[in-house]
């Protein structure tokens, strides 16, 4: 019964988690689209070498931006490997206990 309750409590843990990263990353995406479409107007700008160097400061940026996303949705994706695997720990917990 111990282990029951230890494991209900890591994964409510584990959902609180998830739902705040989840909405983290989405954040994350939304502001990375509002300054996506800045950077498409500022484009339009017409003023040689300065223009090309924060084009490639911009491509930079987006491809960091990209890859710290993309670490933090295989983390997302490892928090809800963790709550299926403790919710399999629970049902296994719980037939122990349960008579049927």
């Amino acid at each position: 019964m111990k282990e029951l309750k230890a494991l209900m409590t890591e994964l409510e843990e584990l959902e609180f988690m998830d739902k705040k990263y989840s909405a983290l990353i989405e954040n994350l995406r939304a502001e990375q689209l509002l300054l996506k479409n800045l950077i498409e107007s500022i484009t339009t700008w017409d003023a040689g070498k300065a223009r090309e160097a924060f084009s490639d400061n911009l491509v930079q940026y987006f491809e960091k931006f990209s890859s710290k996303l993309a670490e933090m949705e295989t983390i997302s994706l490892d928090i809800k490997t963790a709550k299926e695997n403790i919710q399999s720990n629970i049902n296994q917990e719980m037939t122990k206990i349960s008579p049927f």
